[in-house]
């Protein structure tokens, strides 16, 4: 049976796009034997692609930001990131580049760009969300939950958000947000978290106690471990100074008014 009448529209557009490739192609080659301007054979080469896409009804016509419905603002600011015009030709819209151009605008944590053939490109995003502060040695610092800061945020506006410090902090905020994930009770105590040598944490108490965790590859666990002793035998309202967790499998009591610790 003869192929249906939408497939024989798109067959003869696509011939005909690929025609005018090669067209363009001679044309910019004879040029370039004649001595002309490689940028401005470039031009026109783009030129003349982006006439054909017009012509064939594939160049952009709507570029749709998906997530941030309730930002307006932002979404805007987003499709400015994007750096797609209306009219450009959508086989030079690289979703691959468009991406990189979104989260480099620091404004979300996470994209996805799709394109919807004939003249749509839709780009889906996840907003990056204030997960801390960090102390960078002269002023606080509004970190999202890839480990960015967040220039545009106000630090007076997240004073209730968990407070960090210390070289490398900011990177590492993500690995200790998702150690403490399961464990919101835990997190809710926890006042101060500072960065160690950029490979472990030391995390202070409301209560003023501080517990010193291992290095990130055991943090999960000892965060874990923490929390467990922490709901059984209420560690951080005892006389205690410290909390070592930094050897595998053992902790450390140090108490405050001693200078000798108790292993548990």
């Amino acid at each position: 049976p003869p192929p249906p009448q939408n497939f024989n529209g798109e067959f003869r557009l696509s011939h005909l796009f690929f025609g005018l490739i090669f067209v363009a192609v001679v044309i910019v080659g004879g040029g370039a034997l004649l001595g002309g301007s490689t940028s401005d054979l470039s031009t026109r080469f783009a030129g003349t692609l982006d006439g054909a896409a017009r012509t064939m009804g594939v160049s952009v016509r709507q570029v749709d930001v998906v997530g941030l419905e309730r930002d307006p603002d932002l979404a805007r600011g987003i499709a400015a990131a994007a750096m797609i015009a209306p009219g450009e030709n959508m086989f030079r819209a690289d979703p691959h580049a468009i991406r990189r151009r979104v989260l480099a605008s620091g404004q979300v944590g996470q994209a996805r760009v799709y394109r919807l053939w004939p003249d749509q490109v839709i780009i889906r995003v996840v907003p990056a969300e204030p997960v801390a502060l960090w102390h960078d040695g002269t002023r606080w610092m509004v970190v999202d939950t890839m480990g960015r800061t967040m220039p545009g945020l106000s630090s007076d506006d997240y004073t209730g958000l968990m407070h960090v410090a210390g070289e490398g902090a900011a990177e590492a905020v993500p690995d200790l947000v998702n150690a403490l994930l399961d464990q919101p009770a835990l997190a809710r105590k926890i006042a101060y978290a500072l960065r160690v040598s950029e490979r472990r944490w030391d995390l202070t108490l409301r209560t003023g106690v501080s517990a010193q965790m291992p290095g990130d590859e055991l943090l999960k666990k000892a965060v874990d471990r923490l929390a467990d002793v922490e709901e059984r035998a209420n560690l951080s309202n005892r006389k205690l100074e410290t909390i070592d967790l930094r050897v595998p499998d053992r902790m450390i009591l140090k108490p405050a008014d001693e200078t000798t610790g108790e292993g548990q």
